[in-house]
């Protein structure tokens, strides 16, 4: 994941002012060093589906009321990534759970007309589970033109629930999971947990396999 920092701090009421995955010049600036270094570094492989993940937000302009993706800044880091995939992150619930229940459409076009390859979304702010109705909408929608990432709260024991409410019986999805589990205090990945979420997968028809660096992903297709 290309992210020069984590989210805004709070002020001193408390409060969050400053949207999250709005980044300075400088911020920007960095975000682009990242991925040529990464490009240059020799170990990623295009032919493995080797990418990048990142999203930036922008702003409102007068008269535009809350965040809105950076139409000018994606596209550069799309292009400057290239030959290697790029998926837009979380940064996509953001926009699309302020506006009405169908400003994911939007959203959605705006992100494939960027030339993305996936998308990481849980279906608005929350997790996959408080969403799985919308996030099958956006399943439709996409209609297999750019890959769909299931990601936010999906673990072994709702990813059976989720994807029946989605209903993405004919449709392919790839559900994402950290598999992290507390031990000692200390948040580590869990490999029961990961077993148990591909058994679940496979007992829904899918099953294959996607590694990423820090994370894995697992896939349902249908049969």
């Amino acid at each position: 994941m290309i992210r020069p920092r984590g989210p805004p701090g709070p002020n001193a009421e408390g409060q969050y002012p400053d949207p999250d995955f709005v980044y300075s010049a400088d911020e920007f600036a960095e975000m682009r060093r990242s991925i040529v270094t990464f490009k240059q570094s020799g170990l990623l492989n295009p032919e493995k589906g080797d990418g990048f993940v990142f999203g930036l937000l922008r702003k409102g302009h007068s008269g535009e009321d809350g965040v809105h993706i950076d139409i000018e800044r994606n596209a550069a880091l799309v292009a400057l990534a290239k030959p290697f995939k790029c998926v837009f992150h979380r940064a996509f619930d953001d926009v699309i759970d302020q506006g009405a229940d169908n400003s994911w459409k939007a959203g959605l076009e705006t992100v494939m007309s960027l030339g993305f390859d996936g998308i990481l979304t849980s279906g608005g702010r929350g997790g996959a589970h408080d969403n799985a109705e919308r996030l099958g909408q956006i399943a439709a929608s996409a209609g297999g033109l750019i890959e769909l990432i299931v990601g936010g709260g999906v673990r072994s024991g709702n990813v059976r629930e989720i994807s029946n409410r989605m209903g993405v019986a004919d449709t392919k999805v790839w559900f994402h999971s950290s598999c992290l589990s507390s031990s000692g205090g200390i948040m580590c990945f869990d490999e029961s947990e990961e077993a148990q979420l591909h058994r679940r997968l496979e007992s829904l028809g899918g099953g294959e396999k996607l590694r990423a660096i820090g994370c894995k992903y697992s896939q349902i297709a249908s049969a």
